[in-house]
């Protein structure tokens, strides 16, 4: 009995502190973001204006940050996305957001959703079922992305490509 009370009144005090509300507030932003403020094959920008809307609403960004997917061997291969909003997809490359954790993809399947990292990675870029492939990512925070990023690429001093594959995310 005693730690069931322990349970409810620190759920209690984290909804009234606000960590439950900033959950509840992070998600109907991005929600809003993904109805209202979409623009198709502009995953940068799409990003970029979900983060202003978490700075406006006084979201840390602390912990967040911002992942370019891209292929190997771009132009030549690109990257495919399984679980697109239109299904599958092939762009040149792709933009995210992670915070704690938690994807925010504004371009993830046909309705708002937020997943673990490992998950999301899964789904969209190695379903089990679909051929490997192998990317490149680069992870830069998210209060330091700005409009030099919407071109698919960081800075390489110091955001350095790294490589993606099934098996560096899923076999480690």
């Amino acid at each position: 009995m005693k730690s069931f009370i322990l349970v409810v009144s620190t759920l209690l005090s984290l909804c009234i502190s606000g960590v439950g509300n900033d959950l509840t507030t992070k998600f109907e932003l991005f929600q809003d973001n993904y109805h209202h403020h979409y623009d198709v094959l502009l995953c940068s920008h799409n990003i970029m204006k979900l983060i202003d809307r978490f700075k406006a609403n006084n979201i840390s960004l602390k912990k967040s940050f911002v992942v370019h997917v891209r292929s190997l061997n771009p132009p030549f291969t690109e990257v495919n996305a399984y679980q697109s909003r239109v299904g599958f997809q092939k762009w040149s490359f792709h933009a995210f957001l992670v915070q704690d954790g938690i994807v925010y993809d504004l371009d993830f399947t046909s309705e708002p959703r937020v997943m673990k990292v490992k998950d999301y990675l899964m789904a969209m870029f190695y379903p089990i079922n679909k051929k490997q492939q192998r990317l490149l990512y680069q992870v830069k925070p998210a209060l330091e992305y700005n409009e030099s990023d919407f071109d698919g690429t960081m800075d390489r001093d110091h955001y350095p490509l790294k490589e993606l594959t099934y098996q560096t995310v899923f076999e480690k």
